[in-house]
Parts: structure tokens; sequence; C-alpha cells
């Protein structure tokens, strides 16, 4: 199953075309293939843009972080027809390799098999040399440098910040974070890896000063000197050939202090919209009908689930897969992170005086094919989203919920008060898929220790619903980890999600309606032509895989 076509693909060459020829003629030079590459989410244009089965070496070495190759002297070299090919010394670490094919599939692609090339020494440290990282020490002495000479270290100082960019970035973090107190030694720089934070480098306090300034500063913020102040702003950093989008957001932090945050938000680490929806066949097939319909398309679509746990990133993915040449996409968000190549991204915060409701209905005077909305959050973000579904727009929308049935009661609680009645009959009448997320750590699988067979871990009840056979084997986390993990025990993050499908036949919406006006929420996933998958056998198909700790998956098991 595939979420980009042909003819999708054919409207992007073309497009490129055009904006190639509007560059040269600005006097700017741009390739076709970067802006295919930019449009598409494809890091290079020698991909099958169908899969990820093919890919260059220099494809492989920009998508995955140095840490997992370089550290290793181990060259991707290429990817054919899902064979990776890797380049070592005949002394190679056998762990490195299949560490290295994971990392690989990590990024997106498809891995079926592993074939090394013996290098001499020489040959790959010289192919290696373009792409090693600084160290993490070069980061302290460029900071000491600044604070002995502040007046004239300027340039440690940008270098400084180009490291912590390629230090963050190499470890995967999804967030980076500035601490300023002044006059303390709390001035800390923080990495947010696979959910968890990481003071990384305690910094002197006028380096650390000079550092936000110069990060709010890149960001355009309103006043890079002010602290007292909320400020945002966006900025974009170079980091193995690409241009990586961050969203900057700061606040006020006592006493006299200031905290900078940064989301990395690197889209070619977006998931294709097939591997998104690998493990929930039911939830891409549907999704690829509101996606690929030859006429525009109706219903309602939500992604919910906690903070921080890839709502923004599913949407970007399911963005991705459209026609973006062919259909008129609006997104509104508080504000927008990923920067999805022709979708028209509304910053509902960016404008004074104007709500999410406002922006909402702008958008529908301007006739989009797909309306996005990110986190409804107040009554009239609720009632104007179902104005917009009730008028036969196709809308995608993220809220917090704890499961699939909760989303729902979620939702009909952010819509107003006074025509519930007619709300209930919208959402019964409209909603097409609900998705509830949850990311959960995946254990390293070189440090992994046997936790033995599933069955001396759960009951017989738990193992129907885990749908497992009793002998399957299972792994728990290292406490202590390995070189390959970083000492984490955790390999990264997968999605854990729980779905539910809405039937389009008249008699099973009317009885959806009657649940959603009685309140009874719970029993929506039992309702006849409702296709229902708990988050259970999500993780039952974790622990099948050796990816999932047992303990977290008991743990899981105890939250719906």
């Amino acid at each position: 199953m595939s979420g980009i076509d042909q003819k999708t693909v054919q409207g992007f060459e073309r497009v490129a075309a055009v904006e190639v020829a509007a560059a040269a003629a600005e006097g700017r030079e741009i390739s076709h293939q970067a802006v295919m590459s930019q449009n598409l989410f494809l890091s290079m244009m020698d991909e099958d843009p169908r899969g990820r089965r093919n890919a260059s070496g220099e494809t492989l070495r920009s998508m995955v972080p140095y840490s997992a190759f370089g550290e290793h002297s181990l060259i991707p070299s290429e990817l054919t027809n899902g064979v990776l090919v890797v380049g070592a010394t005949a002394d190679h670490d056998p762990a490195a390799v299949d560490n290295l094919s994971y990392a690989v599939q990590a990024a997106g692609f498809e891995v079926e098999s592993v074939t090394v090339e013996t290098l001499a020494q020489q040959d790959v440290e010289e192919a290696l040399s373009s792409f090693r990282p600084p160290s993490p020490e070069r980061i302290g002495e460029l900071a000491a440098h600044f604070a002995r000479d502040p007046e004239n270290g300027g340039d440690a100082l940008l270098q400084l910040l180009e490291d912590v960019w390629t230090e963050a970035l190499d470890l995967g973090a999804s967030d980076i974070d500035f601490m300023f107190l002044p006059e303390t030694t709390k001035n800390w720089i923080a990495f947010h890896v696979n959910g968890e934070r990481d003071l990384r480098h305690n910094l002197p306090s006028v380096t650390m000063g000079a550092l936000v300034s110069l990060v709010k500063r890149q960001a355009k913020c309103q006043d890079y000197s002010v602290r007292e102040r909320i400020q945002s702003g966006r900025l974009s950093i170079s980091w193995q050939g690409r241009l990586i989008d961050a969203r900057v957001g700061t606040g006020p932090v006592e006493p006299d202090g200031e905290e900078v945050s940064v989301r990395l938000l690197d889209l070619a680490k977006v998931p294709r919209f097939r591997v998104l929806t690998r493990h929930m066949p039911d939830v891409g097939e549907a999704l690829l009908a509101l996606i690929q319909a030859p006429v525009k398309a109706s219903g309602l679509v939500i992604i919910s689930g906690p903070t921080a746990q890839g709502k923004t990133t599913s949407l970007a993915s399911i963005e991705g897969a459209y026609d973006r040449v062919r259909r008129k996409i609006i997104e509104i968000s508080r504000p927008p992170e990923y920067l999805v190549p022709y979708v028209l991204a509304e910053d509902a915060k960016g404008r004074e005086g104007r709500k999410v409701a406002d922006h909402i209905a702008g958008a529908l005077r301007r006739a989009p094919d797909v309306l996005v909305v990110q986190e409804v959050l107040t009554e009239e973000d609720g009632d104007a989203s179902a104005q917009a579904v009730d008028s036969g727009h196709l809308t995608y929308l993220t809220l917090h919920a704890g499961d699939a049935p909760q989303t729902v009661q979620r939702y009909i609680e952010r819509l107003g008060q006074d025509n519930q009645r007619v709300a209930h009959a919208i959402v019964g009448e409209h909603l097409r898929v609900v998705v509830n997320q949850r990311l959960v750590r995946t254990v390293c699988h070189v440090c992994r220790e046997d936790a033995g067979p599933v069955h001396k871990h759960f009951a017989s009840v738990d193992l129907q619903r885990l749908k497992l056979k009793r002998a399957t084997p299972v792994f728990r986390q290292s406490k202590t980890g390995c070189r390959y993990c970083r000492h984490t025990g955790v390999s990264g993050r997968a999605l854990a999600a729980e779905t539910m499908i809405l039937p389009r036949e008249p008699e099973f919406k009317q009885k959806i309606i009657q649940l959603i006006q009685e309140q009874r929420y719970d029993e929506i996933p039992l309702s006849d032509g409702v296709k229902f998958t708990p988050r259970v056998e999500r993780v039952g198909q974790l622990l099948a895989e050796g990816l999932l700790c047992v303990e977290t998956a008991a743990d899981l098991m105890a939250v719906r």
C-alpha cells in the first residue's frame, strides 16, 4: 500500500521544473532533484517514491545518525531491493553491523538482508572523515574560550551553537533546552531523546547568556535582548546536506533567567504514510480511500493522545501522502510545526485578536479540499470544526484523550452546549477514523535481556488479549545498556495505537448516534459495523517482535 501514486509524482515533476526555472530567473541555482526531494519528503530521488527498499549511500548517510555507523568504522554504501551493503574492515564487529541495520530501518527504510564488503582501514577512515561530527568535549572548550574573552569570542560562539545542533541531530533529539540562570552554575543545555530529558552540557553563565541571545536572534524573535517576555520564532539548521526546520519558544524563569526551547522538525524523518500505517492496515485502507478519492471527500478524522505522542508527526505523514498539487490543504495550528510543502499553514497564535475559530471560518471561504486543525482546545474551536465537517469539508484534527472511546467523548465536550443534539448527529454521521496514539520506548536489540516465555509474565486471559502463544519469547530492557544504545538500554520509540473505524451504513450510524446521545462512549467499539483494534493488540505485536520490554508491556496493559 502506497500513499504516493505515479500521478502525484508526475504533478510534482511539473511543479519542480517551474520552481527551478523561477529560481534561475532570479539568479539562483537549485536542482530539480533537490526540489523533488523537498516536495515529496525524499532525501534523494534515486529512492523509489512508492517504497523504501532502494537508496544511495549518500541518502543513507544523510538519514542515519553518524553514531550508528561512523563510530564503528562502518560505511552504509547502498540499499538495493532491500539488501543493505555495508563497507567495513575485516575485523569489524558483527553486532555493530546489526545495529546499523536497525538504524537504517528506524530511518524508514526496509532492510531484508545485509551484505558486508571488506575495505582497507585507510579507505574507511578517508570515507568517514567528511562526516565525523565534533566531539562533545569541544563544546566545553568553546564555551570556556568565549567565557574568557566574550568581546572577541564571536566566532567561538557561532561554532559552539553549530556543534550543539550537530550533536543533538546526530543523537536523534526531538528538542533542545537552553537554560539560562545568570550568576549560577545551573546553565544547562538539555537534549530530549526518545522521550527522556538529558542534561548534556553545563556552560559558564556568561556563555549561556550570549548563546540564548544568539538563538533568539537567529529565530527572529521580537526582542532577543529581553528575558521577561514569552517569545517565539523559527530558524533553519544545515545538517548532512539538508536544511532542518526548527521552532523556537522562550519563557522567563525565576530568578531573572530564561529558557529557550528548540523543537527540531526534520521532514525527512517523518515516516512515510505506508510506514506509519504498516501495523494499522485497516486505518491505512480507510485513510487512503480519503486521500485518493476521485472526487472531493468529506468526513472527520481525529488523531488523539497525550502530549508529545507523535500526533503532529502523524498528520504530517498523512499530508505528505496527498497530491498537494491538485488538492488544496489548509492547516491551522498554534503555531505550525512541520511545514509540509504546498500545505497552506496558518499560525493561529501569530495574529492578535484572531482565534482558531476565526481561522477556520476564513479557511472555509477559500474552498479547501482538506482542512487540518491542530489541537481543539475550546468550545469555539470545536463548534467551528463541526461546522466545517457538517458543510462537507474533510477535516482532520487532534486533541488530547486517553483512548479511542474517550476521544469521541472529549470532542463532544468541545462542542457548545446549546445545540448538543445537532452536534451528536454531526459526529455520529461524519466521524470516519479515530487513532489514539502512545509512543513506547523500544529495547536495544544488542543488550536486551532474555525474559523467558511470555506465559511466565501474563495470565492466560491476558495472553488472549495480547494474541500471543504461551511460548513466545520476550525480553526486558538492560539496566546498564551498551555502547550501541549509549548505555540507555533503549533504541528508539514505536507507535502503540488504538484505532477505531466507523461504519458508513445508515443503520449502523444511527446506533452510534444513540450511544453518543446517551453518553455510552465505551460501547461504541462494540457497536455493529465498527472496526476496533485495542492498544493491547499492538502491544502484543511489539512483544512478539522483541521490541518492547516485558515490564513496559505490563504497565501498558493496565492502561486502556
